[in-house]
């Protein structure tokens, strides 16, 4: 529940357990997140030490596994997410598994995203950018 209201996924406050002084290894994001929610009683994260991690190369052994048995997905090859999207449009006429792909693929995308329904007295201007142009809206 948020704020009593909704039932959501969300992008919450992440703090340290004031009963263990020991650091805690956070991702980039979610420092910048910190900075993003900092307010009343939230501080900003100390940075101890930084490091990036870089891939190199791919798992070994890896298989292609079937979704919903039918989807088939090659590890080495395939992105999932464009995968996903590509065969719901190929499969219009599988309803369930078209349903089940949809199903997956809002899982996938849910996880990146943050709702929060607010509600204001007067609308907020906002402005739309592509490339190198700006749409304000008034």
């Amino acid at each position: 529940m948020y704020d009593g209201v909704t039932q959501n996924i969300g992008n919450n406050y992440l703090s340290a357990n004031p009963s263990n002084p020991e650091p805690i290894y956070i991702a980039g994001l979610d420092l910048v997140a910190a900075v993003i929610q900092r307010g009343k009683n939230r501080k900003i994260p100390k940075v101890e030490q930084a490091f990036r991690l870089v891939p190199h190369g791919k798992q070994p052994a890896m298989r292609n596994v079937k979704l919903y048995g039918k989807v088939e997905i090659n590890p080495y090859v395939d992105d999932i997410f464009t995968k996903i999207i590509e065969e719901r449009k190929r499969n219009q006429d599988d309803e369930e598994l078209q349903y089940w792909l949809k199903i997956l693929a809002n899982s996938i995308y849910g996880f990146f995203v943050e709702l929060i329904g607010e509600h204001f007295e007067k609308p907020k201007s906002v402005v739309v950018f592509c490339g190198d142009e700006s749409f304000p809206d008034h």
